[in-house]
């Protein structure tokens, strides 16, 4: 007997392209960027709080609209999905040919609306500006066919996180201003997609080890040829996951002459946590009743808790406002989103019904 089968502790890989689709193209209205002065600037720079003299009111909302497209490349063949080949080699009348190069192209058309506020107001002649935003910089809804060739990285998922975000700008003098803002942040998560549980090394110690003594070759390494059969890939989701979190934001602006402006922000990096509760259907009979004799039996449905945690992105932000004419200005809006930072999604599990 074994005296633990806890083989879900972490199992999702990095996903960089998706990634990148978390931040909305804009906050605030479509000309707002680190040298607008306005009440969006308590998100692009507080800084450009100070340059304002009377109070200033914004509602809105960002339309989210996508196009996510996925096609993925097999260089290797694998198994029929229904066979029940754990280890190599694979006879030849268990491959399945068709099962190589390039599947079918999936897409996904996400939706959404993010509404906004933002004000701002002088605070006497003391030189300082005080404003308030609520708003949602990073959001994600991907909605995927649940059998298409992507169902082993991502079905579907919501991302949303919200900031609640009080900001503050000062005039050192005509010349130079500088700003301050800090914000709660608080996000909604939810995801299912399909776990290959031929990539988990634990599962295959499991099998491996008296009384089972299954040979076999899983693991995070494991060929193509034993992966993505049907008995062993079990729908997972993540629901109701809530997290919060704290940022900050700081900026500085130089005004030489009336006709020109420079703008500079930085946004720093926010580590989230979101904890829920998920499923994972474990309703085969290779793990509901066939190993039952070894001491391996699982319910049809596995529910317990779990979080996912990843990290929003640092953002750096200059601009320049140039007024070529009374009629005609040109601004310049220069973004660096560190994406790098988001190396993956990394969701854990907990149920004391993955304890054997």
């Amino acid at each position: 007997m074994f005296d633990k089968f806890a083989f879900l502790a972490v199992f999702f890989l990095a996903t960089s392209g998706w990634s990148e689709g978390l931040n909305l193209p804009n906050v605030g209205h479509g000309s707002s960027n680190p040298v607008v002065q306005d009440a969006t600037s308590v998100y692009w720079n507080p800084a450009q709080l100070a340059g304002l003299t009377s109070s200033s009111l914004i509602l809105g909302g960002s339309a989210l609209y996508g196009s996510v497209r996925y096609q993925r490349e097999r260089y290797a063949i694998y198994q029929n999905p229904d066979a029940f080949d754990f280890s190599l080699p694979i006879s030849s009348e268990s491959l399945d040919p068709e099962r190589t190069g390039l599947a079918e192209e999936v897409s996904a058309n996400p939706v959404g609306l993010t509404p906004e506020l933002f004000f701002a107001t002088p605070i006497g002649e003391s030189g300082l500006v005080a404003g308030f935003g609520v708003y949602t910089p990073y959001a994600a809804i991907i909605d995927f066919p649940d059998d298409g060739p992507q169902r082993w990285s991502l079905q579907d998922a919501t991302i949303l996180t919200t900031y609640i975000n009080p900001s503050f700008g000062y005039a050192l003098n005509e010349r130079f201003y500088i700003g301050f803002g800090a914000a709660y942040v608080f996000g909604l998560a939810e995801m299912s997609r399909e776990l290959d549980m031929a990539s988990l090394q634990d599962l295959g110690t499991a099998l491996e080890n008296p009384l089972i003594d299954q040979n076999n070759d899983f693991g995070p390494e494991a060929p193509p040829a034993v992966r993505e059969l049907d008995v062993l890939s079990r729908p997972f989701h993540l629901t109701r996951a809530t997290g919060n979190s704290v940022a900050f934001q700081a900026g500085f602006s130089f005004i030489p002459s009336e006709k020109f402006r420079l703008g500079v922000s930085y946004h720093h990096s926010v580590p989230m946590t979101f904890r829920g509760k998920f499923s994972l259907d474990m309703n085969h009979d290779f793990f509901t009743q066939d190993l039952a004799s070894q001491g391996l039996q699982y319910p049809a449905l596995v529910e317990g808790d779990a979080s996912l945690a990843f990290t929003l992105p640092a953002s750096l932000n200059i601009a320049t406002s140039v007024e070529l004419s009374p009629q005609i200005g040109l601004d310049t809006v220069i973004r660096y989103i560190g994406w790098s930072s988001v190396q993956n999604f990394d969701v854990r599990t907990h149920s004391e019904d993955l304890a054997q």
